[in-house]
């Protein structure tokens, strides 16, 4: 996904949207490649679904990171409104 489009899902669906899809995505395509490479025992393509996974996981928790931030501004916001 380009950051265009990344940003435009964000403002749609939310601060950190686009990351937590792309990982979760990543995350799958890597339990995929480390299943296929199990069963046929191929352990360069099982590594890279590993590695796959993780970096999905990490895209994941900033996609969390970011909307996590982007509520503690709009809570932040409220309160400065309310006074």
């Amino acid at each position: 996904m380009n950051d265009k489009m990344k940003e435009r899902v964000d403002d749609v669906a939310g601060a950190g949207t686009s990351d937590k899809a792309e990982g979760q995505s990543r995350e799958a395509l890597g339990r995929g490649k480390e299943a296929i490479g199990a069963a046929t025992g191929n352990d360069s393509l099982r590594a890279e679904g590993m590695k796959d996974q993780a970096s999905g996981k990490v895209q994941n928790a900033v996609g969390e990171v970011k909307e996590g931030a982007e509520n503690l501004l709009d809570s932040a916001k409220r309160a400065l409104h309310k006074h």
